[in-house]
């Protein structure tokens, strides 16, 4: 329960105590607790007017590095007495140095920096928003908002390096062939179709060297 809800229900409760008892020392009590209330009213701060910029110099981070974060925080509206600040980390991150919780007194125009470092396993994590919220000096009046930032972070494992010229491969060279040559004769003529020996058919075969030896039977290629 609040403070405020507490101190009105005191106040009520004088009030009623003392007009039913007809006791003006009763009512007299809340006098204090209603100057109490509305001082808190009076000094209590007004809409928050926060500019928020976020800088990250890495993005991209391999598991386990630390990277560094900050935050500048300008005050745009009214004096805050107590202002927090409170950064949400995502889940997988974790503090390395600093905090993400800051209570600080901001003036008008005032800029606050603000630093600390994060490391994590492998993943993807935005910052989306900063929680702020700002109290009188009496603890009554309590405003809280949430302000969007924009960043993120890769966590990523480090790739290996392929080291320059290790895919090469030894290449042959391409004979060259003429006109009129045939690259599997060393670069000799071509064969014609109508010299087996030359257009490589088996010895065995009807149009080979021996089928044309034989007695009796005349060339097939005339």
């Amino acid at each position: 329960m609040s403070r405020t809800i507490v101190l009105g229900l005191l106040i009520f409760a004088c009030i009623i105590v003392g007009l039913s008892s007809r006791q003006g020392e009763v009512v007299a009590l809340a006098i204090p607790l209603v100057m109490y209330l509305l001082a808190g009213f009076y000094w209590g701060p007004d809409a928050l007017q926060l500019e928020v910029n976020r800088i990250m110099p890495l993005e991209r981070i391999a598991p386990g590095e630390v990277v560094g974060i900050t935050l500048e925080i300008k005050n745009l509206g009214s004096r805050l007495e107590n202002l927090l600040l409170v950064e949400v980390l995502p889940d997988g991150l974790e503090i390395v140095e600093g905090s993400t919780r800051r209570l600080i007194s901001l003036k008008q125009g005032e800029v606050f920096t603000w630093h600390y470092s994060v490391k994590g396993r492998r993943g993807y994590y935005p910052f989306n928003n900063l929680r702020a919220s700002a109290r009188d000096l009496l603890g009554l009046v309590t405003r809280a908002e949430s302000f969007s930032t924009h960043g993120q972070l890769f966590v990523l494992p480090n790739a290996p390096r392929i080291r320059r010229g290790s895919c090469r491969r030894a290449v042959a060279p391409i004979p060259v062939v003429h006109a009129g040559t045939s690259p599997e004769r060393g670069g000799g003529p071509l064969a014609s179709p109508r010299d087996p020996a030359r257009a490589g058919l088996h010895p065995a075969h009807p149009d080979g060297p021996l089928a044309q030896r034989r007695p009796g039977l005349p060339p097939r290629h005339q």
